[in-house]
């Protein structure tokens, strides 16, 4: 990381779209992966850094914590599987 390479590689083992996936992740190396793999990615701030950071990273949303996503999940999916 920030290489999307991981990313990459786990759409093409797995057989999905990039719109087809969510990234959740923690740190902004990671984020930065995330959003060059052209993945819609959700930060979750899990650690001492400022939301801002994560955001600034590239995430579409960050969450203050895991209990507060896990809260939004249901509706997140459903905003983003929409059509």
């Amino acid at each position: 990381k920030p290489f999307p390479d991981p990313y990459l590689l786990a759409l093409e083992k797995g057989g999905f779209n990039p719109d087809e996936v969510i990234v959740v992740e923690n740190a902004p190396l990671g984020v930065q992966a995330g959003v060059a793999a052209g993945l819609f990615t959700v930060a979750v701030n899990t650690g001492p850094l400022e939301e801002k950071v994560l955001a600034e990273a590239g995430a579409s949303l960050v969450f203050p914590s895991m209990p507060t996503l896990a809260g939004e999940w249901e509706s997140l999916y459903t905003a983003l599987t929409a059509k």
